[in-house]
């Protein structure tokens, strides 16, 4: 009986034992492989953590948003910056929980970014900002200009998500998923599987690019050291946006705005979005 026991227990504990190896050897090898921060990049000490952030060029302030999904990051932007940094001085900031930015074991959401975005612009940049922003973190400027519209000038969205009551808020069922993305061994495994090379891939490709072979090797290495980064707490981040805990309804919001705003619905290459962009800022 207690070898049938033993073995039992044997059959139970060896899978767990190569999955959790198997997920600390994934963010070993990104860490190991990590580059260094280039020598545009700092840190905002912010309440929650530590938040990356680049300046490069000369001029009147323009912060630059990424939009949020697998290894989404500030390097988004990166056909863009140079182009841009001619004329301003130009923000990338990688958003709490992503990229090179600390990523606390919490509930990410909407109004955590809206005081992220209030806190940076009032203490790093210290003056009213154009802003570009991407996807679902165009409702989280949408809040923060809605809130506090003295720091804000002209504003442009790209494939905006939430200004036109298009964010569902988290059912149920959403809730239990957040719920085992965050759980240790087996949410550790399913982050790794959809943040895999692979993974990266298919989301650039579907959701981010406006043409697939845009998509190149580098892209994709990129994106998938971004979702590494900072160990097994990168899934937090994902969990709640996959759970939809980042999702706000800002269509009232946007309606009430007064600034200048841009909306670009549909995908673009990067050198139209670019002209479009610094035409509009003018």
């Amino acid at each position: 009986m207690k070898s049938n026991h033993k073995k039992r227990w044997s059959l139970f504990l060896l899978p767990i034992f190569f999955i959790t190896l198997y997920n600390r050897w994934i963010f070993w090898k990104v860490d190991k492989t990590r580059k260094t921060y280039p020598k545009t990049a700092s840190f905002f000490s912010w309440k929650w953590g530590n938040i990356y952030y680049t300046v490069e060029g000369s001029g009147k302030p323009l912060l630059l948003i990424h939009g949020i999904g697998t290894g989404s990051s500030s390097l988004e932007w990166k056909q863009n910056v140079k182009e841009w940094s001619k004329k301003y001085r130009v923000y990338r900031i990688d958003l709490l929980g992503f990229g090179f930015s600390d990523k606390p074991k919490m509930t990410y959401t909407a109004f955590l970014y809206v005081q992220l975005l209030r806190d940076f612009i009032q203490e790093v940049i210290q003056e009213p900002t154009h802003v570009i922003a991407h996807s679902l973190s165009c409702s989280f400027t949408t809040m923060t200009c809605h809130q506090y519209p003295h720091l804000f000038k002209k504003i442009i969205f790209i494939c905006p998500i939430g200004i036109n009551k298009d964010a569902p808020y988290p059912t149920l069922k959403k809730q239990w998923i957040k719920k085992i993305m965050e759980s240790p061994i087996i949410g550790t495994l399913l982050y790794n599987c959809i943040t895999s090379r692979y993974g990266c891939k298919y989301f650039l490709q579907n959701y981010a690019y406006y043409h697939p072979k845009n998509v190149t090797q580098d892209i994709i290495r990129n994106h998938y050291h971004s979702a590494h980064i900072g160990g097994p707490k990168a899934r937090y981040a994902l969990a709640s946006f996959i759970g939809n805990f980042m999702n706000i309804d800002a269509s009232s919001a946007f309606k009430n705005l007064s600034h200048e705003i841009l909306v670009m619905n549909k995908k673009r290459k990067p050198s139209i979005i670019t002209k479009q962009c610094t035409d509009f800022l003018k």
